[in-house]
């Protein structure tokens, strides 16, 4: 066994980190990053692929799986819990490894927590050494990674998954090099849905946690994988042009990947987030009559208009709008910021697609690639809206980073408000959201077991909005 290597030294810092051994600043980021996913999993917990997903995989077990009341094994509330938080498109996410990190880590430390007892400071540990493997193995292979067609919240979480169940196994250095092979040996999650917009967009996340548990607990019980798989020329290398050896080891285990996880204000896919942005500046100058535009022009790199270029939001359910950039684009141009971010509530997306104005707008948005912006991709995520008017006034606003980053920071009570608006949307009483408010600020200090049982609200059943009647708009959407 290699005793030398990328793979040796990320699995020495992940066996070995402890919860002394976490800054301030970093606990607080990962209470945060806690309180942001129960709002935004909660939210989708009843949502269509998730109840097939419920269905098909529960079990018996002792492990929670957010807003139900039946309980199910450690396996199944990792892949159930993972898929959840991808499918409202409200997740953390971190922009170099353009993953979502939070929707498959903080599922599994929940779910091991649960099982075996471990208290707050074992599941913050182990949530931290989640996120840094995710982002550092991301981070190594990107952008080609990405380009090649690979879903990040699918491929590289998995890594970060073994990292993070390892981690509150308490693993040895040895067991986790074996892990971290196990995992990249089921590395999985592609883009091949995007056109259809398939369910298996929330799949991907959901596998990976599940994925790299089962790594972890295979190697803990003996089982072996490549333990050179980080700088193996069969193992990470396969998923990228190189690999970029420098991501996993600069600042090891003294700068934490969590620091640089964004949060979403915005419920779309976080490449549209800039030209929401940039959007509603323009709003906020001078408010457009629709039937004065002329164009609007969003220019952005490549993979935002292989994505999420859709002049058609009223197909392919509650995804079509949260992965159309004319549309998003529309509504910032036409309401503002309330608007946009009423959206968190389907039944805001249906007026959205239902408003004359924005049916009258979404026509004239184009979406082109420039070139430039490509080469700043990852490090930026960049945009330029362009407002054309009929009189020929003419609008442009570039940002280069959307609200939410650590450069344009969000803060906790901005966190706050988002998972009540959520809350209150879902029909959560508010004494449970004040329990998980509190339970995720007061945390390591709280039983693991009292956030998982306020976990297990049962939500109404409610008709799912935009999964049902945006697709009957899809045969005359203007």
């Amino acid at each position: 066994m290699p005793t030398h290597g990328v793979t040796r030294k990320v699995a020495e810092f992940t066996a070995g980190l402890r919860y002394e051994d976490l800054p301030a600043p970093v606990i607080e980021k990962a209470r945060v990053c806690l309180l942001d996913y129960f709002g935004y999993a909660m939210y989708g917990c009843r949502a269509t692929p998730i109840n097939i997903l419920f269905q098909t995989l529960a079990d018996g077990g002792p492990c929670t799986v957010v807003g139900r009341t039946q309980t199910v094994s450690p396996l199944a509330a990792a892949f159930v819990n993972g898929a959840m938080g991808h499918v409202a498109e409200m997740d953390d996410t971190h922009r170099l490894s353009m993953a979502h990190l939070g929707d498959s880590v903080i599922p599994v430390v929940l779910a091991v927590a649960e099982a075996t007892g471990a208290d707050a400071r074992r599941l913050i540990q182990a949530m931290v050494a989640g996120y840094d493997v995710a982002a550092r193995a991301g981070e190594a292979v990107m952008p080609s990674h990405y380009y090649r067609g690979w879903h990040p919240s699918g491929s590289v979480n998995t890594l970060g998954t073994a990292a993070a169940a390892g981690n509150l196994l308490g693993l040895s250095v040895e067991q986790m090099q074996h892990a971290l092979g196990v995992a990249g040996t089921q590395i999985t999650g592609n883009f091949a849905h995007m056109p259809e917009r398939g369910m298996v967009k929330d799949f991907n996340p959901g596998r990976a946690a599940f994925s790299g548990l089962l790594a972890a607990r295979l190697a803990q019980n003996g089982f072996t994988g490549a333990t050179d798989f980080m700088e193996n020329p069969m193992g990470l290398a396969l998923f990228g042009e190189r690999v970029h050896e420098a991501a996993f080891l600069d600042r090891l285990g003294s700068h934490f990947k969590i620091l640089e996880v964004s949060h979403k204000v915005y419920a779309a896919c976080r490449h549209i987030h800039s030209a929401i942005d940039a959007a509603l500046e323009i709003n906020a100058r001078q408010r457009p009559a629709a039937d004065a535009v002329e164009t609007v022009e969003v220019a952005s790199w490549s993979h935002l208009a292989k994505l999420c270029d859709d002049p058609e939001p009223w197909r392919d359910a509650w995804y079509g709008p949260r992965f159309s950039t004319q549309f998003n684009v529309a509504v910032a141009l036409v309401h503002g910021e309330p608007a946009v971010q009423a959206m968190f509530d389907q039944n805001q997306i249906l007026r959205m697609l239902d408003d004359a104005r924005v049916r009258e707008i979404v026509p004239k948005i184009r979406v082109t690639v420039d070139r430039s912006m490509d080469d700043q991709f990852p490090t930026l995520w960049p945009a330029r809206v362009t407002l054309v008017l009929k009189d020929g006034q003419r609008v442009s606003v570039r940002k280069d980073l959307a609200r939410g980053e650590p450069e344009v920071p969000v803060g906790y009570d901005d966190i706050v408000r988002k998972f009540r608006q959520l809350g209150d949307l879902e029909g959560m009483p508010g004494e449970i959201q004040t329990g998980l408010i509190e339970a995720a600020r007061r945390l390591p200090d709280v039983p693991v077991k009292e956030v998982t049982r306020l976990l297990r609200w049962n939500p109404p059943e409610r008709e799912e909005a935009a999964h049902g009647r945006v697709a009957e708009r899809a045969a005359s959407p203007h």
